[in-house]
């Protein structure tokens, strides 16, 4: 899957595209398809600043659909249209307790 990392902080060039493997999902974690993701002030500043520990995947705001769901979670099923506002995730999956 592509996410956008950064490794150093400084510069919006710094953010890079990479190749990063499909997280597995624990039995309580849901998987989630990322359909779009927003670029918020906090993603910039992270990126200026550095206030994450890196490498940071940035992004904070996504829509999608959960294309797997752990065997301890019961409220949510596949197939499922959700947002979601989590650190690191401008990515095409994440994985989420």
């Amino acid at each position: 899957m592509k996410a956008a990392i950064i490794e150093e902080k400084g510069l919006l060039d710094n953010i890079r595209i990479v190749e990063l493997p499909i997280p597995l999902i624990k039995p309580n974690e849901i998987l989630i398809k990322v359909k779009a993701a927003g670029v918020n002030p906090v993603d910039w500043k992270a990126v200026l600043n550095g206030i994450f520990k890196m490498p940071h995947i940035i992004g904070t705001d996504v829509s999608g659909i959960i294309e797997k769901v752990g065997t301890q979670i019961t409220n949510f099923k596949e197939g499922m249209k959700l947002s979601v506002h989590l650190n690191g995730q401008l990515k095409e999956h994440l994985q989420n307790t």
